[in-house]
């Protein structure tokens, strides 16, 4: 299939990523002009300017090529920011702070593919530019195999309101005072102070309330050296344990640690596993009378899992379940006879909390296979897992990370409508903001089980 993709700017790295991709399948892309005005001079300057604060940033938004005039083909695409095509949509979102909902549509205007992906650095324009175009690229790919195939589009979350937009020189102002601060700053102060909080549950059901009730969650206490995060409960031999991310500021690595409920309550953490890398979200389930946790651990390049020996006070490594991938907050379910491990992928330039991935198998120990269409979805609203899964009347639910103004905001509440080889898609039914009485900004993970619930606050 010939595919054209208009653009009213030079060809950039993110078409070559998308010919690429397209060359694969045995498609042939073609990058089409359109009439539009040429970035102005302050925004060229602004991205300079950047690149020597960053590095390298922006690359995918490098030009490396003229597009041919207009085209015929067998499909013809645009690629939309907040229903704006151009790339002057584009920088004009990004610098009123606002992520855009990212559609590709054809000639008619109908849209084939679209998402909402995740900015970490909304003050760097350079980091927004490479994020957002990372899974553009993607959703160029999907959308040409969605016209191939007449595929129903998934859609994502609504954007959120967009502050004024700033000037490119007040931007880059902003920039510069962001790098002065970040150097100035001692590295503690800059990372999130993480804690836990706990409740005793309202019900016995598994399934988190889609609203926060009135019951107080009370937070544990610690050092104040450390971040507290991740949180897992498990009920197992007559014991119930809490296992989490301790993350302590002098080492700057995660380890897993574990608090035990005793007759007078919860007992003091103790590191149940530690590894060279970091290790966050000790995801539990039980398998033929045996605890197994899956931690994250992305700098391993792996999804890894660990075996309790003895329960509770050691993990051991068991098995690798997926090679050479770089996912966050692994999260495993059965499922209509099925297997499924829920992620986020990081790599290609885009964010590590926006594209949900799949992978499938017929056994906890696999072999694993991925989704055929991973990342099967882009939404920084509603991709990254939040804890566990759980069934509701039949029918599979998730809690996944609202990461729409930033890492670990809010949490949002899925009913997953198609799980198979072939597709996935999901509804948000509920979206939960921290609870009150609790100083938070934030909340990033939420789960029940053995009669308490529990989550995590920034």
């Amino acid at each position: 299939m010939k595919v054209v993709l208009r653009t009213d700017g030079p060809i950039r790295r993110w078409h070559q990523r998308v010919g690429e991709r397209l060359a694969a399948a045995g498609h042939t892309l073609v990058v089409s002009k359109t009439p539009g005005r040429a970035l102005p001079t302050g925004l060229r300057l602004l991205l300079a300017l950047e690149r020597r604060l960053y590095g390298d940033a922006a690359a995918l938004f490098d030009p490396v090529g003229e597009p041919v005039a207009d085209s015929d083909g067998d499909l013809v695409l645009e690629v939309r920011y907040d229903a704006r095509p151009g790339e002057r949509a584009l920088a004009g979102t990004l610098l009123a702070r606002r992520v855009p909902y990212v559609e590709v549509v054809d000639a008619t205007g109908r849209a084939l593919a679209a998402g909402l992906p995740a900015v970490e650095a909304p003050d760097i324009l350079a980091c927004g530019l490479d994020h957002v175009l990372a899974r553009t690229a993607k959703l160029v790919v999907t959308a040409v195999g969605s016209a191939a195939t007449a595929a129903s589009l998934q859609a994502a979350s609504a954007p959120l309101p967009a502050g004024a937009r700033v000037p490119a020189p007040v931007f880059g102002a902003r920039t510069l005072a962001t790098k002065l601060a970040s150097r100035l700053r001692p590295a503690a102060a800059r990372l999130p102070p993480w804690r836990i909080a706990i409740r005793r549950a309202d019900t016995p059901d598994a399934a988190p309330a889609q609203a926060w009730t009135k019951d107080a969650f009370t937070p544990f206490a610690h050092d104040g050296l450390r971040f507290e995060a991740d949180p897992f409960l498990i009920a197992h031999a007559g014991r119930t344990c809490l296992f989490y991310e301790d993350f302590p500021f002098a080492t700057r690595r995660g380890v897993i640690a574990m608090r035990e409920l005793g007759a007078e309550g919860w007992s003091s953490p103790r590191v149940v596993l530690d590894e060279p890398f970091h290790l966050s979200y000790p995801h539990l389930f039980v398998w033929d009378g045996t605890v197994y946790m899956l931690p994250e651990a992305a700098a391993a390049g792996c999804i890894r899992l660990y075996r309790a020996d003895p329960f509770p006070d050691r993990f051991v490594p068991d098995r690798v379940l997926v090679e050479g991938v770089e996912t966050g907050d692994a999260t495993l379910v059965a499922h209509d006879g099925h297997w499924w491990l829920f992620a986020t992928l990081a790599g290609d330039g885009g964010s590590s909390w926006d594209a949900l991935a799949l992978f499938h198998a017929p056994h906890p120990f696999g072999p694993w296979t991925p989704h055929a269409a991973n990342p099967v979805l882009i939404d920084a609203g509603a991709a990254r897992p939040a804890g566990n899964m759980w069934h509701e009347d039949g029918t599979l639910m998730r809690v996944a990370q609202d990461c729409r103004t930033g890492y670990g905001k809010g949490l949002s509440i899925c009913r997953v409508d198609r799980l198979d080889a072939a597709g996935y898609a999901q509804t948000v039914v509920a979206r939960l903001s921290p609870p009150e009485g609790l100083a938070a900004l934030g909340v990033h993970t939420l789960n029940r089980a053995a009669g308490f619930e529990v989550i995590d606050l920034v």
